[in-house]
């Protein structure tokens, strides 16, 4: 059964994972000597310092305590789950992951190409088939997803089906993510942590088998899930060229055999944890090895990450920061997301807090507090998004830190950021930059690149305060409008209605943006919204555009009929 205090250590594990495996990522002894200046082991949280910015970057001091993309994009999910405890995959989409470029520690190439995408107003949460001259959507399965999943399981309460809990995480994981690997790694890692949330222990290797069988269950979900079944199934096995089933069965059987390879190193040594310092370590190493772990090429797959927090998980449940330092020490592997995964598992059946505390810590424990309500069933306020039908980010990522009012600092989507400490010049041949860290207003710490002066940001693109309180609160009242009732909600702003009008302009020739914004002028005129809609059915590409016309449309006709 959930309680406060697994939910919470389960956060702060994960955490503590990320932030001890962050110092070795991608490196061998000589660059962590030079990150830590001379230590060739980590065995505990430092600050270091870490170059950023690219191949002419800057070499930034880095707080101890400071964790990577993983604990970044948790917290984003914990931001993105409402109070009723259901995932709002289109702010996650559209804000929380294109903010993320400006913010990312450590970000993978995978999600940063799907960031990109989701930043176009075309693309939708279910529509990311993104194709960059170095990664295509279909291609992407890297364990950007898996790791940032454990919110879902955090949310949801004891009751809840394996298909429900599944439900959730594929939504979450295809946004960025179109390879099955990415998937089935985050299915399991979510089966892993629910069942040792419940059960107060990691289920043992000789069970890992039959859990993995669960992620079956994805091909039903995506099925029977009216959003992904007709938008975004279709499209991904067209891009794919193959069938979902065959595809995620495929997937499966692979992981299985990681798994029969390693019960069969434990059948060899002894089922036991060793007793040798040295022994644990060589054993993890051989597993890592043996199923292709080190190897650059799937160094950060999904399902291979899942598997070896596992590992690191039961056998090291007596004694986690030995287990998270050993899967911190294990160069050339995915130190920061094993580590954090398996944090997330330890700390469910934890008795204390990690032995040192990292960056964060109160707005950590504030988050895994909140789900925990909720798991309850009791709801607890969410963070307060600009509306989605007024949100446009700059082209720029540097451009996404910019003044408000012309007074205080802010970030687009989050909200208010104060500023910590000295910024950090670097400097190229357009000018320079400038790096800095700061606390947002719901107590983030967050380090930002921007320009020496700041445009001015729109209010309609930050929140009015970050965490709605009780005072801005949109209660969940019934309204009538135009003869329809709609449930009022805390995440749109108040806008005028418009007055209908009839027009005969072409509207199919000319971008998305100007088709939309002339419809929503006009009155939203039905014959028009036909007209254009079918017009797509002539397109090679015509399925994602009405997507993308379709859903812009019914989210500006919903807000005027809010108000």
């Amino acid at each position: 059964m959930n309680t406060f205090e697994s939910i919470k250590n389960s956060m702060l594990w994960a955490a503590y994972g990320d932030a001890l495996g962050f110092i070795t990522e991608l490196s061998d002894v000589k660059r962590l000597k030079y990150r830590t200046r001379g230590l060739g082991r980590v065995k505990g949280l430092i600050g270091w310092r870490r170059k950023l910015g690219g191949q002419y970057g800057v070499s930034i001091e880095l707080p101890e305590g400071v964790y990577s993309d993983d604990t970044q994009l948790r917290l984003a999910v914990c931001r993105s789950i409402r109070k009723d405890g259901e995932f709002d995959f289109e702010t996650f989409s559209k804000i929380e992951i294109p903010v993320f470029l400006a913010y990312g520690l450590g970000m993978g190439k995978g999600t940063k190409a799907a960031a990109e995408s989701l930043k176009k107003k075309t693309v939708q949460w279910n529509t990311n088939f993104f194709k960059t001259p170095t990664h295509r959507y279909t291609d992407v399965g890297g364990n950007g997803a898996a790791m940032r999943i454990q919110p879902h399981v955090w949310t949801a309460s004891s009751a809840l089906s394996d298909e429900a809990l599944i439900r959730e995480i594929i939504r979450d994981s295809i946004i960025t993510h179109g390879h099955p690997v990415g998937w089935v790694g985050a299915v399991f890692h979510g089966l892993i942590l629910r069942q040792a949330l419940i059960g107060g222990e990691c289920p043992p290797p000789d069970i890992w088998d039959k859990i993995l069988t669960k992620a079956k269950l994805i091909v039903n979900v995506c099925k029977e899930d009216k959003l992904l079944n007709h938008i975004w199934l279709p499209s991904w096995e067209k891009q794919a060229q193959t069938k979902l089933e065959s595809a995620v069965e495929d997937t499966i059987d692979e992981m299985m055999g990681d798994i029969k390879t390693t019960n069969k190193i434990l059948q060899e040594t002894g089922i036991g944890l060793l007793r040798e310092e040295r022994d644990k370590e060589e054993r993890y190493r051989s597993i890592a090895e043996n199923i292709d772990a080190f190897n650059p090429a799937k160094r950060g797959s999904a399902t291979k990450t899942a598997l070896l927090a596992t590992y690191i998980a039961y056998f090291f449940s007596g004694d986690p920061a030995k287990g998270i330092e050993i899967c911190a020490n294990t160069l050339d592997s995915d130190t920061d997301t094993i580590a954090t995964m398996a944090g997330a598992i330890l700390g469910t059946y934890s008795n204390s807090e990690p032995p040192q505390r990292v960056l964060d810590y109160d707005y950590l424990v504030s988050q895994a507090e909140r789900l925990y309500e909720i798991s309850c069933g009791r709801p607890k306020p969410q963070f307060f998004y600009p509306d989605l039908l007024h949100w446009n980010l700059p082209k720029s990522t540097i451009d996404f830190v910019g003044q408000l009012n012309n007074k205080e600092v802010a970030l687009y989507g989050l909200g208010i950021i104060n500023p910590l400490g000295e910024a950090i010049t670097q400097k190229n041949a357009t000018g320079s930059q400038y790096w800095r860290f700061y606390k947002a207003s719901f107590n983030q710490t967050l380090l930002l690149k921007h320009r020496e002066k700041l445009s001015n940001i729109s209010p309609q693109s930050v929140p009015p305060n970050g965490i709605e309180d009780e005072s801005m609160q949109l209660k969940d009242t019934f309204t009538k409008s135009e003869g329809v009732l709609i449930n009022e909600t805390p995440h749109f702003w108040p806008t005028r209605p418009q007055k209908q009008t009839q027009t005969n302009l072409p509207l199919e020739q000319g971008t998305l943006d100007r088709i939309t914004d002339h419809i929503i002028k006009n009155g939203f005129n039905e014959k028009d919204i036909g007209k254009q809609l079918l017009s797509y059915a002539a397109e090679e590409d015509g399925l994602e555009k009405a997507i993308g016309f379709a859903s812009i449309i019914v989210k500006a006709k919903k807000a005027r009929l809010r108000k």
